[in-house]
């Protein structure tokens, strides 16, 4: 699974992806990383399944994670 994880990250930094969702449902929890120039850079979050997680590139977008895991 990682290897995916890691083809995946490689492919949507050169897609020039603005902001990375991993989403893990056996913990429920987000982790989210923004793009800083030609790559992903340090800022990185990681929510819960009780957080809001905002949408960076979308303002005003949260999405309540807690719903989204309802259906796992």
């Amino acid at each position: 699974m990682q290897t995916v994880l890691n083809r995946k990250f490689l492919l949507y930094q050169r897609a020039g992806v603005k902001e990375y969702w991993v989403v893990n449902p056996e913990t429920k929890s987000v982790r989210v990383l923004l793009r800083e120039g030609d790559r992903f850079g340090k800022i990185c979050y990681l929510y819960q399944q009780d957080d809001p997680v905002p949408v960076h590139v979308l303002d005003g977008c949260v999405i309540d994670m807690k719903s989204a895991f309802a259906f796992c």
